[in-house]
């Protein structure tokens, strides 16, 4: 028995150190070039590039560009598809005031935009207030709201709220550390 068991032991260590030795090779694959055609690509602004001896356990870890460049991807189709709700409060005339909202669900907070439309007894839009605000974990992924807007219909009966945010990343991509961040833009149809 003991004869099979040191080459099975034998084979397992040179397994582990292949498999080790491979994925530090992998992690110095990532370099500053490639991280920063991605961000020109994916209009990330604001690039910092850390310390590679340092670690950060509230980073978002990828093992590899590719894997960075697929979370990139979804996050755009992500901002595509905005959840939309209808109104917090409803009456049965279009007189009062209803609030609106949207939001979109990072992995690991939720941020929400509101629009909270104040109508007279002709359905009219009177007064319109937008804010903004995240709930969940706010690192690896912060949000700043920055501004807000709105535009209304020609008929003044409803329109679309603008929140415009900067959502800040913190990530790990095969070792190499690195911050970015990247504007965004919610809206609330009213």
């Amino acid at each position: 028995m003991r004869k099979y068991v040191y080459p099975f032991l034998s084979l397992l260590i040179v397994l582990f150190l292949f498999t080790f030795s491979t994925e530090k090779a992998s992690a110095k694959d990532v370099t500053h070039e490639d991280l920063e055609m991605l961000a020109q690509q994916y209009n990330l602004t604001d690039i910092t590039f850390i310390n590679e001896q340092q670690e950060y356990d509230s980073t978002l870890n990828f093992s590899s560009i590719e894997e960075f460049e697929e979370f990139l991807m979804n996050e755009e189709k992500q901002e595509l598809v905005i959840e939309q709700s209808s109104p917090i409060m409803l009456r049965a005339s279009n007189a009062g005031t209803k609030t609106y909202s949207s939001w979109e669900f990072t992995g690991v907070s939720t941020i929400t935009s509101y629009a909270k439309v104040t109508r007279n007894s002709n359905g009219i839009v009177t007064k319109v207030v937008v804010w903004s605000s995240q709930t969940g974990l706010a690192f690896p992924i912060a949000y700043t709201e920055n501004s807000t807007d709105y535009v209304l219909n020609k008929s003044k009966t409803g329109g679309t709220a603008y929140v415009y945010g900067t959502k800040a990343y913190g990530a790990t991509i095969g070792g190499q550390g690195i911050a970015y961040k990247k504007d965004v833009t919610y809206t609330v149809p009213f």
